[in-house]
């Protein structure tokens, strides 16, 4: 006898799978809001640090990676060498033993700094004995005796502020500019956040010797192939009508390199982005449409920014670089510059584009709304016209006094409102959702014509004309007159290229375009 007061064993293992099960739901739901505030976060977290960031001088790192490459220009191929030392003395030791030896003839000496170390890179100055003066445009003021002085800002100084904009300056002994190299932090799920950290480069012409200074330590580009190259003599810096200038070049030209996966990478998230609203349109779009375009934004101010190094290359008021392949080279990395600013253009329309979908799309849900809300109203009006004409405090009124008012009121209720939402169908206030395929959104005799003068022209029926076989063919009323070949020939000849017409080769290709 089971004792109805207390639940049975069966019911009660029940029950405690279903807590569990519904916990596990819950705890599922609070991990997938958890992740996707973290990820909002991240961008957030990540966007505000850049923006923090952007004016304020580099940061320093500790231990700093050193890299030496050293490669011939010579006429006959002379293997060059990379040494990786492993610390800061070892980089002081090696720094040394280049500096003390004589200034090479057909040998171009490449220091390659990922990280900004104060201590490190003033002492590199002070064993290659680089001048340490002088330049007063670029510090802030401070006032001295109670007059305005501006502080003079020496190489080490140009190194640790932050350029907005290329900057190139001769100091006696050697020449410092800077230039932005785009970084990509990964965000899982999201869009990238692309950013841009500060390259300094120290040139110094007497020692053929090229210093490069990273602002952050494993950075996005990739320098090893590059050294690969130039150390087997394979590169176009081993020309022995190159100079160490043609170094500066090819590291511009790599950086320009490196951003264009970047503009690409944005590309398909666009197209992607364009696929899911096809899909199923929203309004949920428009945040990551803004997130790309801010990031195609940064891309395409680092393209200006190139193309103004560029130009300062090209005008050269210094005359340090008149080397020929050297000036023959930016141009190249010119006109490349202009190729990825005009994809980021591209792209930032299509962005627009997007958001101008999306905005479109809204509009379109609010018009749908109010059309709803408009054949209701229009429905209800002969409603209120029957309560209202019936609602008189007249005192002769016959349909009062009918024994059948009441269900003569309700049939003609449904009778009127028939009528209006007929009325309203034969004059096209009211359509049925269309099909957003090609034989739904175009006249079937259109699309007729089009199958006609394809069969006409490809007798042989493609691949393409496979794909149009779905497109519905069927015509209400008496068909038309079918035309000879000859004659659909002669009607579709004209628009085609007599190469076209030349060889049955070229058609057979032309139908599977």
């Amino acid at each position: 006898m089971v004792d109805l007061g207390t639940p049975s064993r069966d019911s009660s293992e029940e029950a405690e799978v279903s807590r569990a099960s519904e916990k596990s739901r819950r705890n599922r739901h609070a991990e997938t809001v958890s992740a996707v505030e973290q990820k909002g976060e991240t961008f957030k977290s990540l966007t505000a640090s850049y923006f923090e960031n952007k004016h304020q001088d580099v940061g320093e790192v500790m231990v700093p990676v050193v890299t030496y490459t050293e490669y011939s220009t010579s006429a006959d191929v002379v293997p060059g060498r990379v040494v990786e030392p492993a610390s800061i003395e070892e980089v002081l030791e090696l720094v040394a033993e280049v500096a003390y030896r004589p200034p090479p003839v057909d040998t171009v000496a490449w220091f390659h700094i990922e990280g900004i170390n104060e201590h490190l890179l003033r002492e590199i100055m002070k064993l290659l004995k680089l001048r340490g003066a002088v330049v007063g445009d670029l510090s802030s003021e401070h006032q001295s005796g109670g007059k305005s002085k501006k502080a003079k800002v020496d190489t080490v100084r140009m190194i640790q502020l932050r350029h907005t904009e290329p900057t190139l300056r001769w100091f006696g002994t050697h020449l410092y500019l800077s230039m932005q190299m785009l970084d990509r932090e990964n965000i899982e799920d999201d869009i990238p956040v692309v950013s841009d950290q500060q390259v300094s480069f120290i040139y110094v012409p007497n020692r053929r010797m090229v210093v490069s200074i990273c602002e952050e330590v494993g950075s996005e580009s990739d320098f090893n192939l590059l050294r690969e190259t130039l150390v087997n003599g394979v590169s176009t810096c081993n020309h022995q009508s190159s100079d160490a200038t043609m170094l500066l070049a090819v590291l511009a030209d790599k950086i320009l390199d490196d951003a264009f996966p970047f503009a690409e990478e944005m590309g398909d998230y666009l197209e992607l982005l364009s696929h899911a609203m096809i899909q199923k349109p929203g309004t949920e779009y428009s945040t990551a449409a803004d997130k790309i375009r801010m990031q195609l934004w940064r891309m395409r101010r680092f393209a200006l920014r190139l193309r103004r190094l560029a130009e300062t290359y090209m005008e050269d008021s210094l005359q340090v670089f008149q080397n020929a392949r050297f000036r023959e080279y930016i141009q190249v990395v010119d006109k490349q510059s202009v190729s990825l600013e005009e994809h980021c253009a591209m792209y930032i329309d299509r962005c627009r584009n997007v958001l101008e979908r999306i905005e479109a799309h809204q509009n379109k849900k609010t018009n749908d709304t109010l059309l709803v809300l408009t054949i209701l109203t229009a429905l209800m009006l002969p409603v209120q016209f029957l309560t209202g004409v019936w609602g008189m405090n007249f005192s002769v009124m016959p349909e009062l006094e009918m024994d059948y008012g009441y269900f003569l009121f309700w049939a003609l209720v449904p009778t009127l409102s028939g009528f209006t939402y007929w009325y309203m169908r034969h004059k096209g206030m009211v359509t049925t959702q269309m099909d957003d395929t090609v034989g739904s959104l175009l006249p079937k005799k259109m699309l007729q014509s089009i199958v006609k003068k394809f069969k006409a022209t490809h007798h042989d029926g493609g691949v393409g004309m496979r794909n149009l076989m779905h497109i519905p063919m069927t015509m209400k009323g008496k068909p038309k007159r079918r035309m000879s070949a000859a004659a659909t020939s002669r009607r579709v000849t004209p628009n085609l290229s007599r190469a076209s017409l030349s060889t049955p080769a070229s058609l057979g290709n032309a139908g599977q375009v």
